[in-house]
């Protein structure tokens, strides 16, 4: 909820061009600080430093934040990134509060839409250090440049920082949001993940951390490189084997969460006669979930290229789909696969409750009609070409949970150039558009949606872009 700006100490020029080592302005004894905070609010503040961090872990930070504190500063200016009618708190150096010159954030603030507020730090909170000696605060004059350039450290006071995580967002957002995180939340009961075949995996990162964060071990997200010795690591492994992997060497804690927390569509699995595990398999939409289902539809025609590559990859995917489907896979045939009763609308026919290889048609209008009319009561829709928006807006619709994690969320687990060996966009276009109709539509609805939610929730040009 609340961002607050560390700064490491760092060697640079400092204005007047001597080259000796610029001050940190760093947080004395922070974890202190934090600590005297009750600890429901302790975990509220984030503590960042910008220095090295890629752009797009910044812009992460602070899409979904909903307060940034900090120094007086350069570190202040991402603060344009910020959700609307957020709080940005400058926190000012005695003998600077007053100079009028200094109100660098103000125009960010009015752009913004942001609220700005100016802490002034008393002197007896600041240390000062010139050519390693420490200085008094009088030692500079007001206004002086130097309170800034020789600020090397700041005793916070966690009285600001309470009052912080008490005005974040404003009386109207706190009311907001207290509404969405109570029992009007659609997935207070879970999640339904309807997985369409070849439209992110990559999801289940976002979904894990949203429902079970706190027991999520550090290693525990899809396509980490760094997993336990006995998961596989090739990008190229099915996506059942990485699940196991999270399932056998995941704690307890973990595994009882994910049981509890991801609703499953009441389907046994070949052989088993039981319910495939949680977040395992394609399992389509049943009615008594509509409204807590959650789910990234695809460009059909892209979506279907993804989909032959892997039929031609993995012989255990193959035989789902008739031999009709099977022939189209293996010559690359698009149209083929698609002009066939399973291949075809793989999408629409999940959404109204059948498998995707289901020997079904659901391209009638009354079909596409009845599919559509679910996808709008969904928990939450994204569109897999625009992933980082759609990662970003289930953040702003849902913040029960932690904040969104760019190197996890962000991450493509199974990169379809990696691993079906050919960009599905330069393969989408043998589709013949007059194919894949119901799924074209459901597409352009969940597009046109994306769209709206973006801006009914503030997320666009902040976070996704």
């Amino acid at each position: 909820d609340v961002v607050l700006v560390q700064r490491s100490p760092h060697s640079g020029m400092v204005r007047s061009g001597n080259a000796r080592p610029k001050a940190a302005r760093t947080f004395e004894a922070l974890d202190e600080t934090l600590a005297r905070l009750p600890r429901e609010e302790a975990d509220r503040v984030r503590v960042v430093d910008f220095a090295g961090m890629p752009l797009l872990e910044q812009v992460a930070e602070l899409c979904t934040a909903r307060a940034l504190v900090g120094v007086h500063g350069a570190g202040l200016t991402n603060a344009f990134l910020l959700p609307p009618n957020s709080l940005l708190v400058n926190l000012k150096p005695a003998g600077l509060c007053e100079c009028r010159r200094l109100e660098h954030f103000a125009p960010i603030a009015d752009a913004a839409e942001l609220r700005l507020e100016n802490e002034c730090l008393g002197s007896a909170v600041l240390r000062y250090t010139r050519d390693g000696e420490q200085q008094a605060p009088n030692s500079f004059g007001s206004c002086a440049r130097e309170l800034l350039q020789n600020l090397e450290s700041i005793k916070l006071d966690p009285d600001i920082l309470e009052r912080v995580l008490r005005s974040r967002g404003g009386d109207d957002d706190q009311e907001e949001e207290a509404a969405i995180t109570t029992d009007d939340d659609p997935l207070s009961e879970g999640v339904a993940w309807i997985h369409f075949p070849k439209a992110g995996t990559s999801f289940a990162n976002t979904l894990l951390m949203h429902e079970c964060g706190s027991a999520l071990p550090p290693w525990a997200y899809l396509g980490n490189p760094a997993m336990p010795e006995h998961c596989p690591r090739s990008a190229a492994v099915a996506h059942r084997l990485q699940v196991r992997c999270l399932r056998e060497g995941a704690p307890q804690e973990l595994l009882a969460c994910m049981r509890r927390r991801f609703a499953h569509s009441g389907a046994t699995m070949k052989g088993m006669g039981k319910p495939p595990p949680p977040l395992s398999g394609h399992p389509p939409l049943l009615e008594k979930h509509v409204t807590r289902a959650v789910a990234m539809v695809r460009n059909p025609a892209i979506r279907v290229a993804s989909h032959l590559a892997q039929m031609r990859r993995e012989k255990n995917f193959a035989i789902h789909w008739d031999e009709g489907g099977q022939l189209a896979a293996a010559k690359g045939d698009a149209d083929g696969f698609a002009r066939t009763a399973k291949g075809a609308n793989c999408q629409t026919k999940m959404v109204l409750g059948h498998q995707c290889n289901a020997d079904v048609s659901v391209d009638d209008a009354e079909n596409v009609a009845a599919a559509l009319a679910r996808l709008r009561r969904f928990a939450f829709v994204g569109v897999t070409d625009r992933w980082r928006e759609s990662i970003c807006l289930f953040h702003a619709m849902h913040p029960r949970g932690p904040a969104l994690d760019a190197h996890r969320e962000f991450l493509d687990s199974r990169n379809s150039t990696a691993v079906d060996g050919a960009a599905p966009r330069a393969a989408a276009t043998p589709l013949s558009p007059q194919l894949e109709r119901a799924d074209r539509a459901l597409f352009q609805a969940a597009d046109k949606l994306l769209d709206e939610r973006l801006r009914e929730y503030k997320v666009v040009g902040r976070c996704a872009r």
